[in-house]
């Protein structure tokens, strides 16, 4: 069972938010010894938040916000005075001296259901295993590697062999068009073009 105030008639935690221009939710929470202050994401799949926590004591009314100056101040009254919150960049931090809230426009908070706890940051994710290598691809069967004829040199793509005269290979080829030519030609029979000697 909640913690029932018998002088305010309030059940603690006392809970109340305000929904934030940005898409934000605002929460203050009191559970009479402590104020949690959470702004997060409203929408539950992508949720993220941050909070604070601060040893306040009980409430004597209902929290109050004001935004002044590009950052948002939360008031709240207690049994020693006003205790100021300031939200701004991403951190909640208490305020030893009063701001000057003359100017300011407040922004109405409501009773809420929502709990500080629930609206929690989510865990991160845990790390991906990095992805295995490709395996190379496999030829495809029945299918001739590429080849290549240059003069006297003859390459054949996949096993990356390469035959000339030096390597056994005496057949000679046009260095223009690639047709095979006679060792003793000087030119080429298939386009006319002077052949080296000895090529």
């Amino acid at each position: 069972m909640m913690p029932y105030d018998l002088a305010t008639q309030r059940v603690y935690p006392m809970t109340y938010s305000s929904e934030l221009d940005n898409g934000q939710r605002l929460v203050a929470e009191n559970d009479d010894a402590n104020t949690s202050v959470m702004v997060g994401s409203g929408n539950e799949g992508q949720q993220q938040s941050q909070s604070s926590k601060f040893a306040t004591g009980k409430w004597k009314q209902p929290p109050e916000l004001f935004r002044t100056q590009g950052q948002l101040i939360l008031r709240l009254q207690l049994d020693n005075g006003p205790y100021f919150i300031r939200i701004s960049g991403g951190q909640i931090q208490h305020l030893d001296l009063e701001p000057n809230l003359t100017d300011a426009e407040k922004i109405p908070m409501k009773e809420s259901n929502l709990r500080t706890e629930k609206m929690a940051p989510m865990k991160p994710m845990a790390p991906m295993e990095p992805m295995k290598p490709m395996q190379p691809l496999k030829p495809l069967e029945g299918m001739r590697p590429m080849e290549m004829r240059m003069g006297n040199m003859h390459m054949v793509m996949g096993d990356m062999s390469l035959s000339s005269q030096a390597t056994g290979h005496s057949q000679r080829y046009c260095t223009q068009c690639g047709k095979p030519a006679g060792s003793a030609d000087r030119f080429c029979g298939s386009c006319g073009y002077k052949l080296a000697p000895g090529a």
